[in-house]
This record gives C-alpha cells, sequence and structure tokens, in this order.
C-alpha cells in the first residue's frame, strides 16, 4: 500500500508539476491551428467520394480524430490518476484532521465530472464511425431505395444528437459532420 501511495504520488508530482502545463499549451496551440479553427467547418462538410456517389471518407475529420483521439485517451487517465492522489491525500477520520477534506471531495468530484465529459466526447467520435457504417450498410442493403433511407436515417440520428444535453462543441462533432448530403 505504501508502495502505491508513494509511486501515485510522484506520477501526480510530476503530472501537474511538467506534464499538464505542457499539454495546455500544447492544446492551446492547437486549438488555434488551422485545422481546428472555425474556418475549418466547410472541411468537415465535404466527404470523398467513391462509386454510386457514396461517401465513403472524409480524411479531415479522420484526421481531426487521430489527433483527438489519443489526447481524450490521455486525459482520462490524468484525472484517473488525479482522482487517485487526491483521494490518498484525504485524512483519515480517525486522525481528527478534517480541515480541508470537504475541499479535496469536491475536487475529486470535479475529476469525476472532467472525466465524463472527455469520456462522452471520446465516445460520440466512435458513435461517429458507428452511425457511418450503420448508414452503408443500410445502402448496401436497400440499393435502390438507399437515398430515402439514408435521409430518414441521417434526419433520426440530427434529432437525436441535437436534442442531446450535449455541451455545443460535442454536437459540432456531430451534426456538422454527416458526411452523407452528397447521398
Amino acid at each position: 500500500s505504501s508502495g502505491i501511495n508513494s509511486r501515485v504520488r510522484g506520477q501526480a508530482d510530476i503530472l501537474l508539476a511538467t506534464e499538464l502545463p505542457k499539454r495546455i499549451s500544447a492544446l492551446e496551440s492547437l486549438s488555434k491551428s488551422a485545422q481546428f479553427s472555425w474556418d475549418s467547418i466547410e472541411k468537415v462538410r465535404k466527404c470523398s467520394v467513391a462509386d454510386g456517389d457514396i461517401a465513403l471518407t472524409n480524411s479531415y475529420l479522420q484526421d481531426c480524430f487521430a489527433i483527438l483521439k489519443p489526447l481524450l485517451r490521455e486525459f482520462i487517465d490524468n484525472s484517473l490518476l488525479l482522482r487517485t492522489w487526491i483521494t490518498l491525500l484525504v485524512p483519515k477520520t480517525e486522525d481528527g484532521d478534517n480541515l480541508g477534506v470537504q475541499l479535496q471531495y469536491e475536487t475529486v468530484n470535479a475529476c469525476d465530472d472532467y472525466s465524463v465529459d472527455v469520456k462522452r466526447l471520446y465516445y460520440y467520435i466512435n458513435t461517429y464511425y458507428l452511425e457511418r457504417a450503420k448508414l452503408i450498410s443500410k445502402i448496401e442493403k436497400y440499393g435502390s431505395k438507399a437515398h430515402e433511407c439514408v435521409q430518414t436515417s441521417m434526419r433520426s440520428t440530427m434529432k437525436r444528437h441535437s436534442s442531446s444535453s450535449a455541451s455545443p462543441s460535442h454536437n459540432f462533432i456531430i451534426t456538422t459532420c454527416p458526411c452523407t448530403t452528397r447521398l
């Protein structure tokens, strides 16, 4: 137990002292880059079209997701490490030292909330690929009726995502990226 405590504390100290400031700076630069600017929204809506007007890929989105997915995975791991570290810092009730315990518990809750938000973004990326796969399978299955089927699926998907309680940044990924508008 003592070895685990010291290992978690050591990792958290390194994370807080050096890694997080570097990551924040890198994320700030990434958010200001041309690839992630609001001016790039038209690239999100454009797809590479192959045989039969089926939108197979959106290389712009794939590039963005390739950058975001590992970052989101790191954030999930980091929030778990920080949550564990803060939990280890909470004094035991028997010690009689309750000063700051409420603040530590609030910080743990904030780490949990942060982790949930990041996981939601991570899963939205996966949902995007699943929705596209469903649409393409319907195209294959229904052939000539595919256009009508895909349009119905797109409307229901857009409705579901627009009525969700996700933040605008979450909805940005889904609602602006149907990649089937050329069907």
